[in-house]
């Protein structure tokens, strides 16, 4: 995908939106798992998980793009209704 993706960039802004709902669904079961500390709230595990997808993306475009192409994650802010 990373190299259909730098195909449109020259001369373009790309921006990728991804969703995130099993990898926060795996780390809340994690969590859940392990006893000794409170677990992170899912606004916090939302944020981690779109950090870690947005980080492997740069990783990958930043193999096919040029060096001084810049790249950037963007993270969004969550509100979770408790009921």
């Amino acid at each position: 995908a990373a190299v259909s993706i730098a195909a449109v960039a020259p001369g373009n802004d790309v921006v990728i939106a991804h969703g995130n709902g099993p990898q926060v669904g795996l780390l809340a079961l994690q969590a859940a798992a392990y006893h000794d500390v409170a677990p992170y709230p899912l606004d916090v595990l939302g944020a981690q998980t779109e950090a870690m997808i947005g980080y492997v993306i740069e990783q990958e475009l930043g193999n096919v793009l040029p060096a001084d192409q810049p790249l950037a994650t963007v993270l969004t802010m969550i509100e979770v209704d408790g009921g």
